[in-house]
């Protein structure tokens, strides 16, 4: 059975607020993350990949920026830190289903920031 574009947007959808979920409750990621970035409106796991004694980890943070880090499974040390604006990666995303994954990952990310610009400019 094919897919056709709305539920793959849908599947892709799911995984990425399943995925803000995974980064919301592992403590040594978020507090990483919240250290380097402080306010986080959305956390997307982009890529996920198990290699020997760490877990290599691409996270697009609030819409604007993926940042890159391998995660120790001995230790729990986060290293070999790295930014990717989400221009240069947009230029690099080839294969559809990369781009699909970033394009509902913006779009998650701006449809989470309205209201909150919205609350600030209603408190000026």
């Amino acid at each position: 059975m094919r897919l056709d574009n709305k539920q793959r947007e849908s599947i892709t959808r799911n995984m990425l607020l399943g995925s803000e979920s995974y980064v919301n409750e592992h403590e040594r990621i978020s507090r990483f993350l919240n250290a380097r970035y402080g306010y986080i409106s959305t956390a997307f796991i982009r890529c996920q990949t198990p290699e020997q004694g760490e877990d290599l980890y691409r996270i697009l943070i609030n819409g604007k920026v993926i940042v890159g880090f391998d995660l120790s499974m001995v230790d729990g040390e986060i290293s070999e830190v790295f930014e990717i604006s989400v221009a240069d990666f947009s230029r690099e995303a080839q294969p559809k289903l990369i781009r699909l994954n970033l394009k509902v990952g913006f779009y998650l990310a701006r449809e989470r920031e309205a209201p909150r610009k919205n609350v600030a400019s209603e408190m000026k």
